[in-house]
């Protein structure tokens, strides 16, 4: 009777030992395609494109770097256009004793002085005589007054533009408003501003 109870109990074990390994397998198996699902899903989500968050993170990245490179560009030192330098009340005064000037008073919010301007100055060129531009607005009161009390201006009443011309220091004639440049170039041609045309006096 003990020999069968001891060859039961031996059987019983190995049966259970089985058990176990199988039950073990199986956990491993069981284990390993989790683990193979996991890596799987984890592949599949690596392919995903990215979500709709992280692309508006960057593009307000790349907008942030772009404004930042723009606004750096302004402070740093660059290529500016060159202002031109205005004239010289002071300079004026000295260039008019000498020679032949024509100095043009105007400002920069009439319509008539903003059209004459490149016209005189196309003519100064081309010609080659001295003018003097002043805009008004670009003086202070002190030469203002300089430029309207240094000769009697017979007839400049505040209207511009004022053009007048002053020989060796001596104010010889005037011109008020827009003329066409016909016009223009007689009135210099006249008073010996421009000398390398014919004008005829008793036009």
């Amino acid at each position: 009777m003990a020999n069968k109870k001891s060859t039961k109990k031996t059987t019983t074990k190995k049966t259970t030992a089985k058990k176990v390994k199988v039950a073990e397998k199986k956990n491993v198996k069981e284990i390993e395609e989790v683990e193979e699902i996991e890596e799987v899903e984890e592949k599949k989500e690596s392919k995903k494109p990215t979500s709709k968050k992280s692309s508006i993170k960057t593009i307000v990245i790349v907008l942030v770097c772009i404004c930042a490179f723009l606004g750096l560009s302004f402070l740093l030192p660059g290529d500016e256009p060159e202002k031109k330098e205005l004239p010289s009340v002071s300079e004026w005064s000295e260039t008019v004793k000498k020679g032949t000037v024509l100095t043009v008073l105007a400002s920069k919010t009439c319509p008539h002085c903003q059209e004459y301007k490149p016209v005189i100055e196309r003519l100064s060129s081309e010609y080659g005589f001295t003018l003097y531009f002043f805009e008004l607005e670009d003086l202070s009161e002190d030469e203002q007054n300089v430029l309207m009390s240094t000769f009697k201006l017979t007839n400049f009443d505040g209207g511009v533009p004022y053009s007048f011309i002053v020989k060796d220091n001596k104010f010889v004639d005037d011109a008020v408003g827009y003329s066409e440049e016909d016009n223009v170039v007689s009135f210099l041609a006249k008073n010996g501003v421009i000398k390398d045309i014919d004008y005829n006096k008793d036009k």
